[in-house]
């Protein structure tokens, strides 16, 4: 299991880097995304969510014993539909397709 971690705030992405030390990777290397803030990215599969709001994968507080669950149960969800893994590969190319060209876009028109 390779988790990415791209929390806002600081005191949770530490707790998650201490819980999870053994599995931490790069965005581009990870299995899972784990953010803190629904929003742009609020259907992909591939992003495990931790907020107080209902619809997130694991609500705040938590033990790391129910964040090793969790995690476990949604990446094995995954592995075990292959249409889900298409979806969640093709949700997270589109992402960093979308992101690539607003920063081109942003960067021309600082240009000119």
């Amino acid at each position: 299991m390779k988790i990415a971690i791209a929390c806002q705030s600081l005191v949770l992405q530490r707790a998650l880097e201490l819980f999870l030390a053994q599995h931490l990777a790069t965005h581009e290397e990870c299995d899972m995304v784990i953010l803190d803030t629904m929003g742009t990215n609020e259907n992909a599969l591939n992003v495990f969510w931790i907020t107080s709001d209902e619809r997130s994968d694991l609500r705040v507080p938590f033990s790391q014993e129910q964040l090793l669950h969790a995690l476990h149960t949604k990446i094995a969800r995954l592995q075990s539909d292959p249409f889900e893994r298409l979806q969640a590969r093709l949700i997270a190319l589109t992402t960093q397709y979308q992101t690539n060209l607003l920063k081109i876009l942003q960067e021309f028109h600082e240009q000119h």
